[in-house]
């Protein structure tokens, strides 16, 4: 299945200018019709741990940050490429 996969730092409901503007990108890619996984690094998610929630037409996949931040940003480019292969 093609789509669009967007993986990014931060992503709302964090704060932040680029929580916003990934949402934004994301959410005006759904509307066109595109199929967008956002693959992003959240404090709402165990550390560690991978979710799915649907926001809106975004899949989203939050990624529990770990305390160090290298290893949450290996984990979520480990996610990523999961994803990547899996769709």
């Amino acid at each position: 299945m093609a789509g669009v996969l967007i993986v990014a730092e931060r992503a709302l409901p964090a704060r932040g200018g680029l929580a916003v503007a990934t949402s934004r990108i994301a959410a005006q890619a759904a509307a066109r019709g595109e199929t967008v996984h956002l693959v992003t690094l959240s404090r709402d998610v165990v550390p560690g741990a991978r979710g799915r929630v649907m926001r809106g037409d975004v899949v989203t996949h939050p990624v529990g940050v770990l305390p160090r931040e290298d290893d949450s940003l290996a984990l979520l480019a480990e996610h990523a490429r999961e994803l990547a292969a899996e769709y």
